[in-house]
């Protein structure tokens, strides 16, 4: 069953797919085997609109690729001053904290960034991801349940 759900939560992102980030995506596996979807240029693709920020953003996410959890943190967490209320700099956060096993905040994070964007497709992938990665497959379908 918990299969199903996390079937229905993949076919469901896939079709809210925005593709305006087609171009300004990388797909990175990284060391632990685990595929994830990194930005790439955040500032030169104005995804980020501060420099020093897309800057940190963009160090963070070479520090997941390479499973430096921690260090990650630091930099999506300065970027997230500069630039607060950048979803995607949020998801990041969410992401991150879920792979540090931190899933309450994890959690809060990927709510905070459904009260900017209730719509941001990517927000629901993740939250789903992050509570099955936390075993928790029921609950991994209610924010999409919640939206409709």
């Amino acid at each position: 069953m918990k299969h199903l759900y996390i079937l229905i939560i993949f076919i469901f992102i896939l079709s809210c797919k925005n593709d305006i980030y087609s171009d300004k995506e990388k797909i990175v596996t990284t060391k632990d085997g685990n595929t994830n979807v990194f930005y790439k240029n955040s500032f030169e693709n104005g995804l980020i609109k501060d420099s020093i920020a897309a800057f940190d953003f963009d160090k963070g996410i070479e520090q997941s690729s390479q499973l430096n959890f921690k260090s990650s943190r630091g930099f999506y967490e300065s970027a997230n001053k500069l630039e607060p209320n950048n979803t995607i700099i949020i998801n990041a956060l969410g992401n991150v904290s879920a792979d540090l096993k931190d899933f309450d905040k994890s959690y809060e994070y990927f709510e905070q960034s459904l009260r900017i964007d209730s719509l941001d497709a990517i927000t629901y992938l993740n939250y789903g991801f992050s509570r099955a990665r936390n075993d928790e497959f029921n609950k991994a379908i209610e924010p999409i349940q919640q939206r409709n």
